[in-house]
């Protein structure tokens, strides 16, 4: 999967899955390993990704571009493969814990 491939895919999946009730704010860094960074911003019901990253963020996850697109489609949680190593986060893990939890809860109802 390529570097756009998987920016384009978080764009269409975090729209799709993201709750326009959502009051909060959230900013997840993603790492693509031999890539550039992407950023996933949820604030005030709206969603933006972009592909630069975000010098404010709450969490940074750093893992494949495999990896990303699974925990952006909710096939892969977050929290489990950060305990196992599969991944690796820096920051505010409770803030990425809400972004995981948003993506698992809205999979299970699509």
């Amino acid at each position: 999967m390529t570097y756009e491939e998987v920016v384009e895919k978080a764009k269409r999946h975090v729209q799709k899955r993201a709750p326009k009730a959502f009051l909060d704010h959230v900013a997840v860094q993603f790492n693509v390993r031999h890539e550039r960074p992407f950023y996933l911003e949820l604030n005030q019901g709206k969603v933006n990704i972009q592909a630069d990253e975000y010098y404010d963020h709450d969490v940074m996850i750093a893992a494949t571009a495999e990896q990303i697109d699974d925990i952006l489609t909710g096939r892969l949680d977050a929290m489990e493969a950060i305990e196992d190593g599969r991944i690796r986060a820096e920051g505010n893990i409770r803030r990425l814990e809400i972004l995981n939890n948003i993506l698992f809860r809205n999979q299970q109802g699509a």
